[in-house]
């Protein structure tokens, strides 16, 4: 009777049924929904402490009276409860914010091992650039074709999900 409902890996109760058997996440896909959980965290946090502060105790107000008696015009019990919640949220939440921190790491990894090893973008965009050398090692940053704007403007580039990559001179940050 364990067998059939027990969640092997201590993970997080997926959706599966019993006897099927979960193909592992992809650190992508784990940081996407890790990402989403995290939303959801801080969603959650954000509503109990405007519930907290409208019935004018938030997170730090006493919950006694000058007499050290609870106050009457609070539900004590209620608050904390929501102040419990809280906690445990913001502990969860630095948490996920560390996992998601090692997954990026590992999702920008495995994106320049696929890179280097020629995957698709690499290809391509050595076969456009007309061959390889030290280029093709950033194969998983493309071009795009024009300019932007300005005659003297580096063309933009862009990583393999579309995202424009700055550097540290064109946004501002000091050397």
């Amino acid at each position: 009777m364990a067998a059939a409902g027990s969640g092997a890996g201590g993970g997080g109760g997926g959706a599966a049924g019993a006897g099927e058997a979960e193909e592992p996440l992809t650190a992508r896909e784990e940081l996407m929904a890790l990402m989403e959980k995290k939303d959801a965290m801080e969603e959650e946090i954000g509503a109990l402490v405007a519930h907290l502060e409208s019935v004018g105790v938030g997170l730090k107000e006493s919950l006694v009276d000058a007499e050290g008696y609870p106050r009457a015009d609070v539900d004590v019990h209620d608050v904390r409860i929501k102040r419990h919640r809280v906690a445990v949220l913001q502990t969860d939440h630095v948490a996920a914010m560390k996992r998601i921190e090692e997954l990026l790491a590992q999702v920008h990894a495995e994106a320049r091992e696929r890179a280097t090893k020629g995957g698709e973008i690499g290809a391509s965009a050595a076969a456009a650039r007309g061959g390889g050398g030290s280029e093709s090692r950033r194969s998983s940053v493309s071009w795009a074709d024009g300019k932007d704007g300005a005659d003297d403007a580096p063309p933009r580039r862009y990583d393999e999900d579309g995202l424009l990559i700055v550097s540290a001179s064109e946004a501002g940050i000091p050397p």
